[in-house]
């Protein structure tokens, strides 16, 4: 690997986080924003599950005193599914990013940063409705959402960040190919009278996320499932007795 990203779900850091002889650490990573680090867990959790059922009919199917064999694929599908929605929720903390992306040339972006952070659609947390004395929940604040300072704390390290410059020179390489696809299916639909853009709620189990993880896993299952093909054109040649040919 070229290069690795470590993300830690955890809450930010314990308050036992050291660095060796230097003691504690000076430098604390930045939580990923409350609604994507939920989400991933969901789906790490799923992931856990559906591997322990997995083995457990692996073991059920095996006849005493048979060895198992190993696994032939690179990936189970349960392991297929959880890269899918952990690509979906990673990328979902860009959303809006073309609004504020122009070109000087083609290989130089500029990037408006002040922009993004005012406008970013993970800047902003889903408020939890209030609960009144008799326990019924307010339903005009199910929709209402806050500018969340974690979220923004994450979002101003992310865009300031070498990964993510070099993922903006890189836009029109093959090797994003899959970056668009995904923001692709997250992207929000464009109101033509208004010209407003309305983002939906990714959140796992979601509607909008289940049906952009089938997509996604569609159409990785084309790629994979494409067999190459190729036509070779020789030259025709007589053969001739007593005349030795040359056929490469």
């Amino acid at each position: 690997l070229s290069e690795i990203v470590v993300v830690d779900l955890n809450d930010v850091a314990s308050s036992t986080d050291y660095e060796g002889r230097r003691g504690p650490r000076t430098k604390i990573p930045p939580a990923l924003p409350a609604s994507v680090s939920t989400s991933i867990s969901k789906a790490l959790h799923r992931l856990l599950r559906e591997e322990d059922a997995l083995e457990a009919q692996m073991q059920a199917s095996i006849f005493p005193g048979c060895r198992r064999s190993p696994r032939l694929e690179n990936e189970s599908l349960p392991e297929r599914k959880f890269r899918i929605h952990a690509a979906i929720q990673i990328c979902s903390l860009v959303r809006g990013y073309q609004d504020c992306l122009f070109f000087v040339s083609a290989s130089q972006p500029v990037f408006n940063r002040d922009r993004f952070l005012r406008l970013a659609p993970a800047l902003f947390e889903e408020k939890r409705p209030s609960v009144l004395p008799d326990g019924i929940s307010h339903f005009a604040e199910r929709s209402q959402k806050i500018l969340s300072p974690r979220s923004k704390r994450f979002l101003s390290l992310l865009v300031n960040s070498q990964h993510f410059h070099q993922l903006l020179e890189r836009l029109s390489s093959e090797e994003t190919a899959f970056f668009h696809e995904v923001m692709e299916s997250i992207e929000a639909e464009e109101d033509s009278a208004t010209g407003t853009k309305s983002y939906f709620s990714i959140n796992f189990g979601s509607v909008a996320c289940e049906e952009a993880t089938e997509k996604l896993f569609s159409s990785l299952e084309g790629i994979e499932n494409e067999i190459p093909t190729y036509r070779v054109d020789r030259e025709r040649r007589i053969y001739q007795p007593g005349v030795v040919h040359n056929w490469e």
